[in-house]
């Protein structure tokens, strides 16, 4: 081989490998739309309630409960739509939704018009998250795919350790509208980046016309099979446990325990256990069943959060300590990084010949489940965290009952 030849070789690898690395940070960041939707505002909670004049601070938590009901409505729509149109127009729409919405809240005056808003939003991003994997799935498979998404999820699970520090900085230097501002700058050059350099992975000979029947008919499939209802309802229980935090988070650590701009230090340190615990889930997985590591979570959440809300009921304690309330709710989220992808495997598990529109259903089903159960929760809160607490002890005893009955009836296997 000549020096020009094998100098040319070099350098097409060298291009590949750029490529490779440029489309993995680029789905990255399609992911982290969501992410930064939620966590970034968080800090200026407060200030958004004070100039809405808003007569009941808990009704600022809408601003996340929408939001999830938003990308659980995007999810159920882009998911089988990215069949019929390819893999980039979604995106395009979807971005343009997002930019909307952003756009909307940015000028709002009220906190029902900056509601319409944070649906958009939500109802964006789900095309972002959704088509990432999709496109992921498309450009590669088996141990690469592996190794390009367990980037990705990691990228994700270090978005909302840094988001509120983000979303704190900006409201050092600027109002916090200016954080929309941001949302709609990140947008913007995401989608630019994504028209310019990602190719369309779904040719138009291989796409398929759309149906209502055959959404229908997922819909039915999926829902009315023992193991993914199972699966699907404790994780919705369970979500609805972390949105009920999220929306309450501001008030609970800047209200109740007076942490100040320390605010985001908090936060990303409970954010950063469930990223530990999908990482020790990855090395589980390797001498336990996804089953046991299921009923191993539950039990320790649910041997954990009842004896403390009682405590804090029968003892006449609203609120412990803050460093009880970390201990607390690490272990929360700490056993939520062995339930959300265990479970979600095994509710898609028997569902892989609808796989695509499954994958939909599930996501869009839990989400609607965690928007109403972690609104019930979070609009119960009364500046302690009995409420919350309490509402995590009761999700994580019947999440327990429901795993127990699906194994008592073999729709679980311990082992599987």
């Amino acid at each position: 081989m000549s020096h020009t030849s094998t100098q040319s070789l070099k350098e097409d690898l060298l291009h590949e490998s750029k490529i490779r690395v440029e489309f993995v940070v680029l789905m990255a960041a399609l992911t982290s739309v969501m992410a930064l939707s939620i966590d970034a505002i968080l800090p200026a909670f407060k200030m958004i309630g004070s100039d809405l004049k808003l007569l009941d601070p808990n009704h600022i938590q809408y601003l996340i409960s929408v939001l999830f009901f938003g990308f659980g409505v995007g999810l159920i729509i882009f998911g089988p739509i990215s069949d019929t149109m390819g893999r980039k127009k979604p995106i395009y729409y979807g971005g343009i939704i997002f930019l909307i919405g952003t756009l909307i809240a940015y000028f709002s005056e009220s906190l029902n018009i900056m509601l319409v808003g944070r649906f958009f939003q939500g109802f964006g991003a789900a095309s972002f998250r959704i088509m990432a994997i999709t496109i992921i799935r498309d450009e590669y498979s088996g141990k690469t795919m592996a190794k390009v998404m367990s980037f990705i999820t990691t990228v994700f699970i270090l978005v909302p350790i840094v988001a509120p520090s983000i979303g704190q900085a900006i409201l050092f230097l600027a109002p916090w509208r200016s954080i929309f501002l941001f949302y709609l700058i990140t947008c913007s050059v995401t989608i630019s980046w994504f028209a310019l350099r990602q190719r369309e992975t779904l040719p138009e000979g291989e796409r398929k016309k759309f149906s209502w029947s055959n959404l229908k008919s997922s819909f039915k499939e999926t829902l009315t099979h023992p193991t993914s209802l199972f699966c699907i309802l404790i994780v919705g229980l369970m979500r609805g446990g972390m949105v009920a935090y999220l929306s309450c988070s501001q008030q609970i650590f800047q209200g109740v325990y007076e942490v100040g701009e320390k605010f985001p230090l908090y936060f990303g340190s409970l954010a950063l256990t469930i990223g530990l615990s999908n990482i020790l889930n990855s090395r589980l997985l390797a001498y336990f069943g996804v089953g046991q590591l299921v009923k191993f979570a539950l039990l320790i959440l649910t041997f954990v959060l009842v004896p403390v809300t009682v405590y804090l009921y029968l003892g006449s304690v609203a609120t412990p300590t803050l460093l009880s309330f970390m201990f607390l709710f690490g272990c929360f989220f700490g056993c939520l990084g062995l339930l959300f992808g265990n479970l979600t495997t095994m509710a898609l598990d028997p569902l892989g010949h609808i796989a695509g529109s499954a994958s939909s259903v599930v996501g869009f089903t839990q989400n609607l489940i965690s928007v109403i159960i972690g609104m019930l929760i979070s609009q119960q809160f009364d500046q302690t965290v009995r409420p919350v607490t309490t509402g995590l002890a009761l999700i994580s005893f019947f999440s327990l009952a429901l795993f127990y009955i699906a194994i008592k009836n073999q729709y679980i296997k311990l082992k599987s």
